[in-house]
Formats: C-alpha cells, sequence, structure tokens
C-alpha cells in the first residue's frame, strides 16, 4: 500500500460524474479491490431490502399474480413474534425503510474508501449500527438471531473486517509507514 495515488490517464477521459464521485487519482490495488468488495455487497444488500420492502408493500400484487398469500405469512410470523398482524407488518417496514437507508449511507462509505478517506470507516460502522438497532428495537433480538440470514451477517462480518484493514493500512500510510505485500528484498 505504499503507492500514493496517482492521476491515471484512463481517469482523465470518465464523464464528469465519475469523477466528482471517485475523484481524479486512483488509488492503489488493495484499495480498490475492497472498494469493489464493499460495493458489492452493499449492493446486494441494498437491493435485497428493496426487494423486501416492496414485497410487503405491494404484497396483494403479489398474491394475486403467483397465489402467494403474504398476508398469511406476515400473520403467522406476527403471532410467532408476539406482535399483532397490523403491528409486524408495519414494523417489517420501518426497518427494510432503516435498512435501505443504511446501505445507501454504506454505499456512501465505500465512495470515501476509494478516495482514501479515514472517515470512511466510522460512517460505515454507523451505517451497521443502525440496521443492527433497527431490527432489534422494531422487531426484537429473536428475529434478528432467527430472520437475518447467514449471507447478511457474513457480508457485515466481511465489510466490517476489510474496512477496519483498509483503515490500519492507510493510517500507517498516513505515518509515512507504507505497507507492502512485499519485502525490501523482493523488491531490488
Amino acid at each position: 500500500m505504499n503507492n500514493k495515488g496517482t492521476k491515471s490517464p484512463s481517469m482523465v477521459n470518465q464523464p464528469f460524474i465519475r469523477q466528482i464521485v471517485l475523484g481524479n487519482e486512483t488509488p492503489d490495488v488493495f484499495t480498490r479491490i475492497s472498494f469493489r468488495i464493499h460495493i458489492a455487497l452493499s449492493f446486494m444488500l441494498l437491493f435485497w431490502s428493496v426487494v423486501s420492502w416492496l414485497a410487503l408493500r405491494y404484497g396483494w400484487k403479489v398474491q394475486f399474480e403467483k397465489g402467494l398469500n403474504v398476508m398469511a405469512l406476515i400473520k403467522q410470523r406476527a403471532i410467532h413474534y408476539n406482535f399483532t398482524p397490523e403491528d409486524y407488518l408495519n414494523n417489517l417496514c420501518d426497518f427494510h425503510l432503516f435498512s435501505i437507508l443504511a446501505w445507501c449511507i454504506s454505499l456512501f462509505s465505500a465512495v470515501l474508501l476509494y478516495r482514501k478517506k479515514s472517515f470512511f470507516l466510522w460512517l460505515m460502522l454507523m451505517s451497521h449500527a443502525v440496521y443492527i438497532s433497527a431490527v432489534i428495537a422494531l422487531l426484537g433480538l429473536t428475529f434478528y438471531l432467527n430472520e437475518i440470514s447467514w449471507i447478511e451477517q457474513l457480508s457485515l462480518l466481511i465489510l466490517e473486517l476489510s474496512g477496519w484493514v483498509i483503515y490500519l493500512l492507510q493510517r500507517q500510510e498516513r505515518r509515512g509507514n507504507a505497507f507492502s505485500f512485499f519485502s525490501e528484498s523482493a523488491q531490488e
């Protein structure tokens, strides 16, 4: 990670919006790989939250089109988690709105990661705290433990671990102790 960001010739001819979002400097390879992982996982989680919210809000259309009785499923889960069906549906929709907000913040933190701003980690951690707090506050810890998939939990873990690694490497780089994946003897 000892390469400082350099102005890439390919970035000169990039669209205006891309230059505003990603800037003119191309970061090192490790940062770009982490950025792509962060974007992919955040988009996946955002997409899942949007689809879930739409399915909950327009469940009657799903029932009409596919013959799946969404309201009966919601009523069954509400009873299981000690909610009234109306409260459960409202809380579930609110949770998905909070999760959409959290994943949008996570995507913005990926832009800060690409630009090598140390604030990206705190923004990302805040978005994950919003997500976890919303599910526990609105639906309960039991719901979180039983209904949040291992893919979502693994994605959060990957985002947070890679975020901490990038943050620590960037902090070392700012202090002048750049990290290299290659030993000095390999560079000679």
